[in-house]
This record gives C-alpha cells, sequence and structure tokens, in this order.
C-alpha cells in the first residue's frame, strides 16, 4: 500500500500540509484506518463502492485511502458536480455509501432522492475532526485484530481499487474501472522514472483530486516517494504563486489557463524552486508556454493521457524539451500510431473496462490496446505528438467536455427539439462550448442556460447558444458538426453570449 508501507517506516514524516494544518504520513494513515473502521462497524463489505464528495484535500486523501484499507472500491467525484451527476453515480455502481462533508450532505441527500439509493452517508467532519488529533493511538486488541484485516493485500491485483467517471458517445456517463496492480505499477513508474520524485520535493496540488490527473500526479506519486504535497482549496494564481514561495514548492502540474493565469500575474511572489512544471488536460500553444516559463522561472512541459489510459507520455527532463511534443512514453507503456493516424496505448496506465458496460470496454479496448480517438505521430526518438482529435471532445480549461453528454440534458427539456454542441476557438480557454439549439416554442436562453446550471458541472455548461431552425445532418440523420464549426468560424452563425461564468 502507498501510504502504509510508507507511514510505518517513517510516520513522522510530513506528507500533506493545508492551511494552517500539518499531516505527517502517521497521521494520515491513522485517519484513513478510522474511516475503514467505520465503513466495516457499519456493515460495509468488501469491493463496495464508495463515492467521495468532499472539497477538503485532506478530508479527500484521507477516505482515498480508508475506502482502499477497507477493501472497497473508491468512486472520487467532482466538487462541482451536480445532484443529479451525483445521483446517476450512485445509481449506476450502486453505491453503498457516500463520505462527504456537512456543506455537501444537501446535494447528497437530493442525489440518493433521485437514485433511489439507500446509500450510508458518512459526514467526514464528525468521524475526522481536521482541527484536532485522532484517538488512535493506543488501540484495543480488538482494533489490532481488525487494523491487520482491514489493511490486508487485495485478493487479486487485479481487483478494482477506483472507478472515474468519464462521459461517452452516447450521452451517459461511463464508469472507468482502474485495478490496484494498475495503480501501484503506474504510480511507480511516474514517481521513480518519469517526474522523478524523492523525499526532498514538495508538490503544489493544483489539480483536484477527483481527477485522474491530479490524483496521480499530486498525491498518490508523490506521497510514494515520501514527499510533501501542499493542498489548495481551489485554484487562484496569487495564493498558488505564494504557496510555491512559503513552501518551497519544487514540482507544480498545471493545465494551460492556470499557465495562463499565472502568467498575467503581477504580484510580488516569485518561485525560485520549481524544478519544472507539467501541463496536460488541453493543448498548450507556444507562446502560452513561454510567457508562463518567463513568470515561473522555470521550464513547462507537456504530457498526454485519458481517463482510460491516464498519463501515457511525458515530456519530461532530463530529456529535451520539444516544442508541440508531449513526450516519449512512460516506462512501462506502449504507444503505436496505425495507419490511420489514430494513436493507441498499452501499458499498466490503462484501465481494466467501463463499469457495467462490456460492449463499449469491446469497443475501447482491442487486444490490451486503448483507442485513444486522438491523432498523433511518432518522431524517429519515440516522441509523440497530437494533431488532432477524431471525437469531437471539447477541451475547455482543461476540463474534458463530452457533447453528447451536455446535448443529452439539453435535448430532455419539452422546448428543445434537436441540439448539437461544438467547441470553437478561445484564446483563454483553448475552447468554448457553444450550442445549437433547434426549438419546438417560444423559450428564452435564459431558460435554456437555468436548465443546463442545474443539470450539468459548471465546466460543462455552453456558454453561447445559437438558435437555428434544423441542423445539417446526412443522410442516416447523424449531424455534420464539421459544417457548425464551419460556420462558427466563418461567422455565418453568431450565437449569443449567455451566463457569467
Amino acid at each position: 500500500m502507498i501510504l502504509r508501507d510508507r507511514a510505518s517506516r517513517e510516520p513522522e514524516r510530513v506528507a500533506l500540509l493545508f492551511e494552517q494544518q500539518t499531516l505527517t504520513y502517521g497521521t494520515l494513515d491513522r485517519r484513513a484506518r478510522a474511516l475503514a473502521k467505520q465503513l466495516w462497524r457499519a456493515g460495509f463489505t468488501a469491493d463496495q463502492r464508495v463515492a467521495i464528495f468532499v472539497d477538503d484535500g485532506v478530508q479527500f486523501a484521507a477516505a482515498w485511502f480508508g475506502i482502499l484499507y477497507a477493501g472497497g472500491v473508491a468512486l472520487p467525484v467532482p466538487l462541482y458536480a451536480t445532484a443529479h451527476e451525483l445521483a446517476f453515480r450512485l445509481r449506476h455502481t450502486d453505491c453503498a455509501a457516500v463520505v462527504t462533508t456537512g456543506a455537501r450532505c444537501g446535494v447528497v441527500h437530493e442525489a440518493k432522492m433521485l437514485a433511489g439509493s439507500c446509500a450510508l452517508l458518512i459526514d467526514v467532519d464528525e468521524l475526522i475532526n481536521v482541527d484536532e488529533p485522532i484517538n488512535v493511538d493506543e488501540p484495543s486488541h480488538a482494533d489490532e485484530e481488525l487494523d491487520r484485516e482491514l489493511c490486508a493485500p487485495p485478493a487479486s491485483p487485479h481487483t478494482i481499487a477506483m472507478i472515474l467517471y468519464t462521459s461517452g458517445t452516447t450521452g451517459h456517463a461511463k464508469g472507468v474501472c482502474i485495478s490496484h496492480e494498475s495503480l501501484l505499477a503506474h504510480t511507480e513508474a511516474l514517481a521513480r522514472h518519469a517526474l522523478r520524485f524523492t523525499d526532498r520535493d514538495c508538490v503544489l496540488a493544483t489539480i483536484p483530486l477527483s481527477h485522474s490527473y491530479g490524483l496521480r500526479t499530486a498525491l498518490l506519486a508523490p506521497l510514494f516517494a515520501g514527499a510533501r504535497v501542499v493542498l489548495t482549496r481551489r485554484f487562484d494564481a496569487q495564493e498558488t504563486l505564494r504557496q510555491c514561495v512559503q513552501h518551497e514548492v519544487t514540482w507544480l502540474p498545471a493545465v494551460p489557463t492556470m499557465l495562463a493565469a499565472w502568467a498575467q500575474d503581477s504580484s510580488g511572489w516569485q518561485p525560485s524552486t520549481i524544478r519544472w512544471c507539467l501541463s496536460a488536460g488541453a493543448p498548450l500553444r507556444d507562446a502560452e508556454r513561454r510567457a508562463a516559463e518567463l513568470r515561473l522561472r522555470t521550464s513547462v512541459r507537456e504530457g498526454y493521457g485519458l481517463t482510460e489510459a491516464t498519463f501515457a507520455a511525458i515530456n519530461a527532463p532530463p530529456d529535451r524539451a520539444v516544442v508541440g511534443s508531449v513526450g516519449r512514453a512512460v516506462p512501462g507503456v506502449d504507444i503505436r500510431v496505425d495507419s490511420a493516424g489514430e494513436v493507441w496505448v498499452r501499458g499498466p496506465n490503462v484501465m481494466v473496462g467501463y463499469w457495467n458496460d462490456l460492449e463499449a470496454t469491446k469497443a475501447m479496448i482491442k487486444d490490451g490496446w486503448v483507442r485513444t480517438g486522438d491523432l498523433g505521430s511518432l518522431d524517429e526518438e519515440g516522441r509523440l505528438s497530437i494533431v488532432g482529435r477524431r471525437k469531437d471532445i471539447i477541451l475547455r480549461g482543461g476540463h474534458t467536455v463530452h457533447p453528447s453528454e451536455v446535448e443529452a440534458v439539453l435535448t430532455e427539456h419539452e422546448g428543445i427539439v434537436a441540439a448539437a454542441v461544438v467547441g470553437r476557438p478561445d484564446s483563454y480557454y483553448g475552447e468554448e462550448i457553444v450550442a445549437y439549439v433547434v426549438l419546438r416554442g417560444p423559450i428564452s436562453l435564459s431558460d435554456i442556460d437555468r436548465w443546463a446550471r442545474t443539470r450539468l458541472s459548471p465546466t460543462k455548461v455552453p456558454r453561447e447558444i445559437a438558435v437555428v431552425s434544423s441542423l445539417p445532418t446526412t443522410a442516416s440523420g447523424k449531424v455534420l458538426k464539421r459544417q457548425l464549426r464551419e460556420a462558427l468560424a466563418r461567422g455565418e452563425v453568431r450565437p449569443v453570449r449567455v451566463g457569467s461564468i
């Protein structure tokens, strides 16, 4: 176990720093065990799914490890998820419990009603008071027996450890299943070989831990190496730069919008200890990279992966920086590009499959290779460059938005006959979300905006809406999204800006 091994060897080593809190590896381990015991005493059994819906990185870490200690399957849920999105996850995985905080209990109760779920609600504020030490330093004999049972290795390394949700072409989210074997092998490859973390490193967790990117690079890999992790509640350019200086941060994960915000920051906080910075989640323009490097006084490199095959390649030091390249394959990972130019990935970073969706799994995985849907090329030294996407995925500010999911929500509105969602280039976010809608009758754009915002995360809500009389389609009825994007580019369609975010 990533945490337990380090906690048993160096319990007093600092693991997490969050606001005014400092947690050692030993304290984090005890908190994880406390939550695991709570689950088991409530009748929890191995392999049951437990959702994590918290806004505190310390609580997230304790919950994530605690669920695995109990033999369960961790189900991280983005903090900005709506009750409808949480309800889908509870229903789809038959979730046994939800670990949350008092501030989020209302959303959880609504989600349980929508899902018809009997999931146990565990308020982590009551179980683990982060301001006071946990009184488990002198365990009873019964506790010691339970500890041994809870923290035993999984019955099989192929057992599922975690499910992360990503959207699919059907308009419904898909649960990406990650095994214990995959987690450990890929975490070790990242920590030892790709990112080259040591116990002297300090990582600033700018990416939400509920995302594969943040969880892998800003929690698991640093803890594997015995490093320190500085947690943030939410991203703020000036505050994160201040933390870089205060804690002498040595490594920084980011998405392009964060790099742009740092580059534009004019505060006096000037980091000087960052070895290098990783950008992933969306393409990084060269001008943005250069501006960020100037402000951070370090090299900014790119990496590539997807939830189904996380961090397949990273252009990491000591390899030379290659503009436009996401680097070589992470050790243990294989990458190939087929005759059609599509990128395929195989290795310990690859998912077991989609939860309860055999057909989608078969379509995604062929003989151990995951088809990414991205177009790319490999140079003579094995460096990967991504040149386009075969899918219609929109990458907005580092967040992956699947149009089909947004379209499904829009067309649930009784006043909308049809909808098509596309991305258009945006100088700040990389891409902006534009919805074309065909209306059944009079309906205001503000009504459509409100409808979307109550059912979609803020990162998925269309910022621009174009009302049209019909959508261009093929003979079989498939919407020609290329024509919609071209119409935007030529200025033939002028969507209306809605919302304020």
